[in-house]
């Protein structure tokens, strides 16, 4: 239950995130990511009311933000939201899952665009090793 007792159908309603996460990449998508990053924001928000910090949802939502920042081209707050998915994903999945090869993907093309590509390249070959793992390749 939330911490603020909010009701069920409140502003602070679980079931609301994925509604949020969904606006905030349709966003996303039409480079618009001041608006993508409210409704992300929006998100982060709800869990901490539930009290929820390590779970794949909270991952997906950092990994969101991450990329909106990326867009914005603010490398260090995108790297931190990249590395907070990855925290979250690994304290509840563990290293070896799809959502962690993807941070890693956003984390390359971050280093990429810094054109730090011996970074890059080390965050695209994790994510390739994790892949291989999930998948026996």
């Amino acid at each position: 239950m939330p911490k603020n007792s909010e009701t069920v159908y409140g502003e602070n309603d679980l079931r609301l995130v994925g509604c949020y996460n969904r606006m905030g990449s349709v966003y996303y998508m039409y480079g618009e990511s001041n608006l993508a990053l409210e409704y992300y924001f929006r998100c982060t928000q709800i869990y901490k009311a539930y009290d929820i910090e390590n779970d794949d949802r909270v991952a997906v939502t950092y990994n969101n933000i991450g990329k909106a920042y990326l867009l914005q081209k603010e490398f260090q707050k995108a790297l931190g939201n990249f590395t907070k998915s990855l925290d979250a994903l690994k304290k509840n999945e563990g290293d070896n899952c799809p959502n962690a090869a993807i941070s890693y993907q956003h984390m390359g093309e971050l280093y990429s665009m810094q054109r730090e590509d011996d970074k890059s390249l080390e965050c695209f070959l994790k994510s390739l090793e994790i892949y291989k793992t999930i998948y026996r390749a």
